[in-house]
């Protein structure tokens, strides 16, 4: 058969297995899905009906309580009260009620009344002695010592109804009980439809003698743990079915609710329509691809394929194949006609072919020769006479490789150059070897040796690897220099241990190289890590290289602090090697560490210094203080309140120097609001309403340049408080200190208060304040401004002093 036939053969197979397929996949899918869905349905509505039963009980049980809780009814059935019967046990009280029975008994067990009615024909019906014994026989009549209330399903005489029992008892609830109500409603068929609106509803005992094989059935899969039951009846209906609880709370009936098969029917007939019109739908489709691939492509594709098969026969390459058409098919006849056309030019070029590769053969740059069986030399090119100092006529078909080869190799060189091993292989041998040119010197070559294909012959191309193994012989000579280093050098892989060991690393750690060749370093040597190992392992990944501190366990058990700087490199395989540089540190850490504790020693003692000066001050600011509770004259106790203010901030400074983290510097903003907040409560600036406001950032100043500022901030403050806010409610002062340009700052204390006297040159003055805030600039190199135009204002520019050192 040819192509054409078996293409569409093959087209209608698979059409029809696509169909079949489909069909098959259709009928499990949608029958497995209408069947979930049929049954989810059903216990949908089999619930629903449960739960109107349920509802119904509920009904009957809130009507039982409001009648049994009842006075007229206790005094009823305790023969006080005979006119209840004629007022309220009428007929319409059955239809209100919504019940088909209803009985009083007294605690002996006696019938009171019973009464059944029919809300159909709407007729009294009198309960028979039968069913009056039946119900007293069921456990439903309650005596004093069992006030418990009753209710749910009950098969009387095969009848099957719903009851309720309760005590009779006092309309507040309280007893002694003198009887039990009973009321009731029959199962019947009325009553069961109005259970559900989507099926037929009916129930049966579960013991009842004869039930259908569906109710068998069913009885055979209910239980605690599967208390519903779905099951086909038919292929029109389907059932759901449940265990109703008794009285006793033991299962009596089986409720059935019986529905049509909708969903199944839906199910099945859109699987009929579904597979009709894919059959159709497949047949049409199948006949137009027939038709279309026939006519366009398979009746063509056989003219091209009978065309190449005749130019393949008569071997006329000058024959092309027809082009019908303007698609890939005539695309493809247009490449073959291409391809014809080049076959014909190959023939023409093919002696020019072998002359460009001998040109490359010629002038690749590298010494390459031809050899053939025996390895005599058939054909060389120029650098290979240049490299050996023999003419290409003296070579060529005259001698043979191994002439050219030292005495030493010449065995190497013949298992290099088997022919049968090599050829059947079809593979390139390397290998190193010495030469021995025309005058007698010695080159180290790397050969490749690789046979021509289709060929007895093999091609061998030199490289001159002279100065290259030079080198390898210097590297060899570092090698050996880093073996002998003091310093332990060794190199270490994650897959496989440490590489190498050298003398410095088995003088340090005392494992000599076999011992630890092959181990996992940091498993040998005990590696801890002081700067975390996530910090190791991050930077050697992300920057190929990390330095800092290990500690070492060497073999004796001593631990060492070590130097260590580790470079990762990658080999010729692309391996991660890491190369581990350690010295030992262990001393010069003991020394620092001796170092520190005497810096440690000495912070304790400036501290102490700072602390006891702060206390001198204080007592001096003391004795001030008492010594001015003697003196009356105001203007020398005003005196003797500005020196111990003065001494005050002094001792303040100390005594943030020795709170201090850093003993060099002190926080100036912590410092100025303390020295600030003093000054506010000795002027009793409180009562007077006057603010301060602060605005510095985190300056960090040395004793030199905090000292003379405190002193400046303390006059100006002062003074503020002594005269600007005279005759005056309220009042602010401001204290802002910034960076300015230069390494400069810039302080401002001002006021808002009465201003500055004009008549006073705050420069040239008799004051000891300004006098003293005046040097105190000088003192650090400062330019101090006044400004009147709101309130009071000094503006000292200043450079932080550095530390002059004291002789």
């Amino acid at each position: 058969m040819k192509l054409r036939g078996k293409t569409l053969v093959l087209m209608a197979v698979i059409i029809l297995s696509l169909t079949v397929s489909f069909f098959i996949i259709s009928e499990m899918i949608f029958v497995g899905s209408s069947s979930l869905s049929e049954n989810s349905y059903t216990k949908l509505v089999l619930n629903n009906t449960l739960n109107s039963l349920n509802n119904s009980l509920e009904s009957l049980n809130n009507s039982a309580n409001d009648w049994s809780s009842w006075d007229d009814a206790y005094y009823y059935v305790n023969g006080d009260n005979p006119n209840f019967l004629n007022k309220t046990l009428v007929n319409d009280a059955f239809l209100k009620l919504n019940i088909d029975f209803i009985l009083f008994a007294n605690n002996d067990g006696k019938i009171v009344y019973a009464e059944a009615y029919n809300r159909t024909s709407q007729k009294e019906i009198q309960l028979s002695s039968n069913m009056t014994q039946s119900l007293k026989n069921s456990g439903l009549m309650l005596n004093t010592s069992n006030n418990k209330s009753l209710s749910g399903i009950i098969i009387i005489n095969g009848i099957p109804m719903m009851v309720v029992s309760n005590p009779v008892l006092k309309s507040n609830g309280e007893g002694p009980s003198h009887g039990t109500l009973i009321m009731g409603r029959f199962l019947n068929q009325d009553m069961l439809s109005s259970l559900s609106n989507n099926g037929l509803v009916s129930v049966q005992p579960v013991n009842e003698v004869g039930a259908s094989s569906d109710f068998l059935n069913a009885m055979s899969h209910l239980s605690n743990e599967t208390p519903v039951y779905v099951a086909n009846l038919s292929h029109d209906s389907v059932a759901g079915y449940s265990v109703l609880k008794g009285v006793n709370s033991s299962y009596d009936l089986v409720l059935k609710v019986e529905l049509p098969r909708f969903i199944n029917n839906d199910y099945e007939n859109a699987i009929f329509y579904l597979i009709l019109s894919l059959i159709i739908t497949g047949f049409l489709a199948a006949m137009f691809i027939t038709y279309y691939l026939d006519k366009n492509v398979l009746y063509r594709l056989d003219q091209i394929i009978e065309s190449i098969t005749g130019i393949g026969k008569k071997n006329d390459l000058s024959k092309r194949v027809p082009v019908l058409g303007n698609d890939e098919l005539a695309d493809l006849s247009t490449s073959v006609n291409k391809m014809l056309g080049s076959l014909q030019e190959s023939n023409s070029n093919l002696e020019k072919s072998e002359e460009r590769y001998r040109t490359i053969f010629e002038n690749t740059g590298t010494a390459m020769v031809i050899i053939g069986k025996g390895m005599a030399i058939n054909l060389v090119n120029d650098e290979f006479e240049k490299m050996t100092g023999f003419l290409k006529g003296e070579i060529e078909n005259k001698m043979y490789l191994l002439d050219f080869i030292v005495k030493e190799q010449l065995d190497k060189i013949e298992a290099h150059h088997n022919f049968n091993e090599f050829k059947e292989k079809n593979m390139l041998n390397n290998y190193e070897v010495q030469l021995k040119t025309k005058n007698g010197d010695l080159k180290d070559l790397f050969a490749t040796f690789g046979f021509i294909p289709e060929t007895k012959q093999a091609l061998i191309s030199f490289i001159d690897v002279t100065e290259r193994k030079k080198a390898r012989e210097d590297l060899k000579r570092h090698a050996a220099l880093l073996n002998i280093s003091y310093e332990a050098i060794f190199s270490w892989s994650f897959e496989e241990g440490i590489l190498s060991w050298n003398q410095g690393a088995e003088r340090l750690y005392g494992y000599c190289k076999e011992e630890a060749i092959g181990k996992i370093s940091h498993e040998l040597l005990k590696t801890k890590h002081p700067q975390g190992l996530g910090d190791f392992m991050e930077k050697l990944d992300k920057y190929d290289m990390w330095t800092g501190e290990l500690i070492h366990t060497t073999k004796n058990g001593e631990e060492l602090i070590m130097e260590s700087r580790q470079q990762l490199i990658q080999d010729a395989h692309g391996n991660k090697i890491v190369i581990e540089t350690n010295r030992d540190i262990t001393e010069r850490k003991k020394s620092e560490d001796k170092i520190k504790a005497s810096l440690k020693e000495k912070e304790v003692l400036l501290r102490e210094i700072h602390h006891r000066v702060k206390n001198n001050l204080q007592i001096i600011s003391t004795l001030l203080a008492l010594q001015s509770d003697e003196i009356t004259d105001q203007k020398t106790l005003e005196n003797y309140r500005e020196s111990e203010n003065r001494i005050q901030s002094i001792a303040l400074i100390h005594e943030k120097m020795y709170q201090s983290k850093d003993i060099s510097n002190i926080d100036f903003t912590s410092y100025i609001k303390s020295l600030i907040s003093d000054l506010m409560y000795s002027y009793d600036a409180d009562s007077r309403n006057i603010k301060s406001v602060i605005d510095t950032d985190n300056f960090l100043f040395s004793i030199e340049t905090v000292q003379p500022l405190g002193l400046i901030i303390n006059e100006i403050i002062s003074n503020s408080l002594k005269y600007a806010f005279k005759n005056k409610d309220e009042g602010n002062i401001l204290v802002k200190l910034e960076k300015g340009d230069s390494n400069n700052f810039k302080l401002t204390v001002s006021d808002d208060g009465i201003g500055f006297p004009e008549n006073i040159d705050f420069k040239n003055t008799g004051s000891l304040g300004l006098q003293l805030v005046n040097e105190l600039v000088n003192q650090l190199e400062g330019d101090i401004e006044l400004n009147t135009d709101n309130g009071t204002e000094f503006i000292i520019i200043f450079k932080e002093l550095e530390y002059k050192k004291r002789v």
